[in-house]
């Protein structure tokens, strides 16, 4: 135990001097910390980037294509599909810019959403299939497209099913919360977890009125 605190303590002081070398190198001359007057990393303030060499074009690319990413992780999980199966996707992206840095950044996207295939176009998809979930962000149309082994139909009523009996379980707690001989006599941690209860019910059932409306969409 003693060993790894030790050498762990040996690496703090000897890195704390290996970035001090690399302040130097690149010109802590020229970042005087006007408080202490000393051009040292310890005192310096922290670091401003310089307007002149933002980019910020790029950063607005980068952040729409963390919102898409972000976006198709979602509607996986909403859709409850499991981490195997194959999703392609489609994004109409009008702008020939933003349409590059996409396309530059494809096989990253396609290995952090993750995706089987990613098309960027500047026309519309077609329609046509039955598995196809279709949304907007910002400027970008994005048409997913998954294979699926159950019947969406079935699955739709199980989990109309579901909803069924989480609303049932939902108004059993609300009656045991509202009433007095319960809220008066029972210790307060099982009254924290039944309420803890109710939240965790409610977000399950939120979850579900979404799947009911993308499978209702996929079984028209």
């Amino acid at each position: 135990l003693h060993y790894p605190l030790r050498r762990q303590r040996q690496m703090c002081i000897r890195d704390s001097f290996i970035t001090e070398e690399i302040w130097q190198k690149l010109g802590a001359q020229n970042q005087v910390d006007l408080l202490h007057n000393s051009p040292l990393l310890i005192s310096a303030h922290w670091p401003q980037a310089n307007p002149r060499s933002q980019n910020t074009k790029l950063e607005s690319q980068v952040q729409i294509w963390q919102e898409i990413i972000q976006q198709i992780r979602n509607l996986k999980n909403e859709l409850d599909l499991l981490a195997k199966t194959p999703l392609s996707c489609q994004l109409v992206i009008a702008d020939g810019e933003l349409a590059d840095f996409f396309a530059a950044s494809t096989a990253l996207t396609q290995h952090l959403t993750p995706l089987k295939t990613l098309t960027i176009s500047s026309t519309p998809p077609q329609s046509g299939s039955s598995q196809t979930i279709e949304f907007a962000h910002r400027e970008i149309q994005a048409s997913l497209q998954f294979k699926i082994d159950f019947d969406p139909k079935t699955r739709l009523q199980s989990i109309k099913q579901e909803i069924a009996e989480i609303q049932a379980l939902l108004e059993k707690t609300a009656r045991l919360l509202a009433d007095p001989n319960f809220s008066t006599k029972a210790p307060q941690a099982v009254i924290n977890k039944e309420t803890q209860k109710q939240k965790d019910l409610q977000i399950k059932k939120s979850i579900l009125e979404k799947q009911i409306s993308y499978y209702e969409k996929i079984t028209l």
